[in-house]
């Protein structure tokens, strides 16, 4: 008899999904998404308040964030990990068979596991944490990071820290999203924050495709 293991179960399941019904069982159900509304409102509040402290507005976004990898249930989510160089704020480590299998059919990224940060200053991130960020996913060998702040990145298209993460994904196909106020109100709007990652993943790769750029040169058969 043969025997069928979970894998390939939900591997087949997966196959006979639609993408968009894929997504739709990641998104809330009422009653999490009545508890989410609230910790977005805690969330904004605190951000345009003057008399909330930097460390409670830091600390409303972290368990906004905590709150969302728990309950899509395709991650394992470790809270403050210390290294001897540096503290994560959250490592999610994809659940398996699930989430392994999801990301790597539903968004082409096979790894076991994903790096977020929480910056919640009262400006835009820019290139200088970007950068640093981008250093912690080198040293810890992680491919994909998250940085999740109430007013996203610096410029558009090329410049600034938009810029730098399409260029940090040339280099080394390093995917590092941006997630801010506009992305946790999707979610308030039922929309499955599976569907917005992979939205994300596919809109930085196809903004840094260069092969409709490339042409024959006239010398080429010269060498």
């Amino acid at each position: 008899m043969e025997v069928v293991s979970d894998i390939e179960k939900f591997e087949t399941l997966l196959e006979n999904l639609s993408e968009e019904n894929i997504f739709n069982r990641f998104c809330f159900s009422d009653e999490t998404l009545d508890d989410y509304k609230e910790k977005l409102k805690k969330f904004t509040e605190s951000n345009s308040s003057s008399t909330v402290s930097n460390k409670e507005k830091k600390e409303s976004l972290e368990d906004l964030v905590s709150f969302i990898s728990k309950k899509t249930n395709l991650f394992t989510v470790y809270e403050n990990i210390k290294t001897s160089t540096n503290e994560i704020d959250l490592l999610l480590s994809l659940k398996k068979p699930t989430g392994s299998i999801i990301f790597e059919k539903m968004i082409a990224l096979k790894n076991d596991r994903v790096l977020l940060e929480c910056k919640n200053y009262n400006k835009k991130i820019d290139v200088t944490w970007i950068g640093k960020f981008y250093s912690l996913l080198r040293t810890s060998k992680t491919r994909i990071g998250i940085i999740f702040s109430y007013r996203g990145f610096t410029g558009t298209n090329w410049n600034d820290g938009v810029g730098l993460v399409k260029k940090i994904f040339l280099i080394d196909n390093t995917i590092i999203l941006d997630f801010s106020l506009k992305d946790f109100e999707k979610i308030a709007e039922g929309i499955s924050i599976l569907k917005i990652i992979n939205s994300k993943i596919l809109s930085l790769k196809y903004d840094t495709q260069i092969e409709n750029y490339i042409s024959e040169h006239p010398l080429e058969n010269e060498f």
